[in-house]
Formats: C-alpha cells, sequence, structure tokens
C-alpha cells in the first residue's frame, strides 16, 4: 500500500527530522546542494593540503636521487 504523508502535526517517526518522501521536490534539491557544497570544500581542502606537500616531496626526491646505485 502507498504511504501517506504525514501532515504537520503529526509527529514524525525518524525523530523529528522528515524523510525525502515528505520533502518537496525543492527541499530535496536543496538538501542535495548543500550535501554536494560540503562535500566539494572536503575535497579543495584536501586537494590544497596535497598541493602543499608537493614542493616538500619534490625537493626530497631531489635530495634523494644520489641515494640510489644502478645494478
Amino acid at each position: 500500500m502507498g504511504r501517506r504523508r504525514p501532515s504537520d502535526e503529526e509527529e514524525i517517526e525518524d525523530g523529528g527530522r522528515p524523510s525525502d518522501e515528505t520533502k518537496s521536490p525543492w527541499e530535496q534539491w536543496q538538501g542535495c546542494n548543500f550535501w554536494i557544497q560540503g562535500r566539494c570544500e572536503g575535497l579543495q581542502q584536501q586537494v590544497e593540503d596535497l598541493f602543499a606537500l608537493v614542493p616538500a616531496l619534490s625537493s626530497r626526491r631531489e635530495d634523494m636521487e644520489g641515494d640510489f646505485t644502478t645494478i
């Protein structure tokens, strides 16, 4: 059977947070947009952290190049 949407007066079963089925398409889109924005900000920080390591790694590689001997 199909589920009916709870009214505003009814308590929502999962702790007060409406499920995606009870949200309007606009609310669902906003939720996805905020989730994507948060993920992108997290990824941007990780990329910045990695780029900060690049100069240190490349200078270390130059220092180590003389340490290896060919067989």
